[in-house]
């Protein structure tokens, strides 16, 4: 079998995400998610009005397509529903991307973007962010060109926050017509404060843009996502799909948060509560921070790389975990998710201990291995 293997895919390098955490007693601030558990009470409405036969049945999507239709103020014909907005972006590149095409991306971002490039053979180029942690624009715009198939926008932007207004999303929009380039709008986190490009989709017949119910919706777990476009493309991107486009089971636990939308509500307003008191503490102890008002994360800087591995480890070791390891200039940050003020206070207080013992006592003469 081995005869087949393709060499660009071999040469690649994939690990398996989220393994090793204590689900059970442990924090997870490393992924994004929703990091408390829903109550028993909300668990025990959602199971009553699952139907019976949602495990031996194959699922009937269209009430899913029609709900999700009138919560977006838009025709069912505009919605492709994918298993979450990771194959989303899977589907653009199988759809769109040649060998050879450029895809064009923030530095950093979601790195599944990088994961599928390389996948599809394409010329992978990226947009660093400023020193002071803002995208310039213009040098965004001029990467973009002939050979530009995608231009893949995290809009807001993680692990290193930004939102680009809807002004500067049209000038990125415009020059991707000019070349006939598809601009995604990944809108994974816009439910927690950002504006959202989903009202230029009429204007603009070369734009997608991807959702997800992992983060403001809390349902990282069910793997559901979706696509939006005009209805010419969603026709065409819908050709790739499989049998059907996700599980019954995922989405029945969806349409249940999305007839409830008060429960999404309530979890936004205890993490912007949270970002707050975060922000506030990592300020008055004279910790650098960047992040926490258009998403669930933020960046938290140390004096070097090997201090965040040494608190990286010294949180997990007390069953709280972050983000570290991203390549440099962020190789001196980790990553927060942020959760409900009393989550916030657990690493708040974890956090607190290892950072004046290492440094307060003598910043000169640090006690780091």
């Amino acid at each position: 079998m081995r005869a087949r293997f393709k060499p660009h895919l071999e040469q690649l390098q994939r690990t398996r995400t989220s393994t090793g955490r204590d689900m059970l007693e442990g924090w997870c601030l490393d992924r994004n998610e929703r990091v408390i558990e829903f109550p028993d009470e909300i668990l025990a409405d959602l199971y009553r009005q699952l139907p019976k036969f949602i495990l031996n049945a194959y699922p009937d999507t269209d009430y899913f397509y029609d709900k999700l239709a009138e919560v977006l103020g838009l025709r069912s014909s505009n919605i492709f529903v994918t298993t979450g907005s990771t194959e989303g972006i899977k589907v653009l590149f199988e759809a769109l991307a040649r060998p050879g095409d450029r895809i064009i991306a923030l530095e950093p971002t979601y790195p599944m973007y990088n994961v599928y490039s390389d996948i599809f053979q394409t010329q992978y180029h990226t947009v660093p962010f400023s020193e002071n942690l803002t995208i310039d624009v213009s040098s965004f715009i001029e990467k973009i060109d002939k050979k530009t198939a995608l231009v893949l926008l995290a809009n807001p932007n993680l692990p290193v926050e930004s939102m680009l207004p809807i002004r500067e999303i049209k000038m990125i929009a415009n020059r991707c017509r000019t070349f006939d380039s598809v601009l995604v709008i990944d809108e994974a986190y816009h439910l927690f404060g950002a504006d959202s490009a989903i009202g230029l989709l009429q204007e603009y017949d070369n734009m997608v843009i991807l959702r997800s119910f992992s983060k403001a919706y809390g349902l990282a777990g069910v793997r559901l996502g979706y696509m939006v476009s005009q209805e010419t493309n969603i026709e065409y991107l819908s050709k790739t799909r499989s049998l059907v486009e996700a599980s019954g089971t995922s989405m029945a636990i969806a349409n249940f948060m999305l007839e409830n939308p008060e429960l999404v509500e309530s979890y936004v307003n205890q993490v912007a509560e949270g970002a707050r008191f975060l922000q506030d503490s990592l300020t008055t102890f004279g910790v650098r921070w960047h992040g926490g008002h258009v998403t669930n994360g933020i960046m938290v800087f140390l004096p070097d790389n090997p201090a965040v591995n040494q608190c990286v480890q010294y949180l997990r070791d007390h069953k709280i975990y972050v983000r570290g390891g991203f390549g440099p200039p962020y190789d001196c940050c980790f990553r927060v998710t942020i959760g409900p003020k009393e989550t916030m206070e657990k690493f708040s207080s974890s956090f607190r201990d290892w950072y004046f013992d290492i440094f307060k006592p003598c910043p000169h003469e640090s006690k780091l291995l």
